[in-house]
């Protein structure tokens, strides 16, 4: 699990939070930004998210399956369990011990590279490349005698959306 203390422009997660980079919904969305706040006034904003906040895992699960099925990527991150979906562009990570009950959940921006970005050969040497990585550091956690819920929750994440 990353830890980290937080810092200025990093999103608190509050209860199931639906993070979306407003880079997505500008290049997805019908209407970028402004049309996804017509339709979802009550989102939150940031300078680099947009977010929806759930206190039931379904409708966040519904909603985020709608926006991907039009091509609008966001991920799912809970107050207490942590990321539950992973995106491009958004980095999860907790600003206290993963033992504590609310051990303070963020997301802050990561570099985001639209889908269509890549292409051909260099989109599948890339993922390939990020395969890798994550398979390294899913069989050192293993190595280390780490559970699946002790690792770090990118790598559960890898594990449980690969296999």
């Amino acid at each position: 699990m990353t830890t980290r203390a937080p810092q200025a422009g990093d999103t608190p997660i509050h209860f199931i939070t639906l993070v979306i980079p407003r880079a997505s919904l500008d290049a997805s969305h019908p209407g970028g930004v402004s049309g996804f706040l017509e339709r979802y006034p009550h989102a939150r904003q940031d300078r680099d998210f947009i977010c929806l906040v759930f206190m039931s895992d379904g409708e966040a699960w519904d909603t985020l399956d709608e926006l991907r099925a039009s091509g609008v990527e966001g991920g799912l991150c809970c107050w207490t369990r942590g990321p539950l979906a992973a995106c491009p562009g958004v980095e999860f990570f907790a600003t206290g011990d993963r033992h504590e009950l609310h051990p303070g959940w963020h997301a802050r921006l990561a570099p985001w590279i639209p889908p269509d970005a890549l292409q051909g050969d260099e989109a599948q040497r890339q993922l390939a490349r990020n395969d890798r990585q994550s398979l390294r550091r899913f069989t050192r956690a293993l190595a280390e005698g780490k559970t699946l819920a002790e690792m770090d929750p990118e790598v559960a994440l890898w594990w449980w959306n690969r296999y």
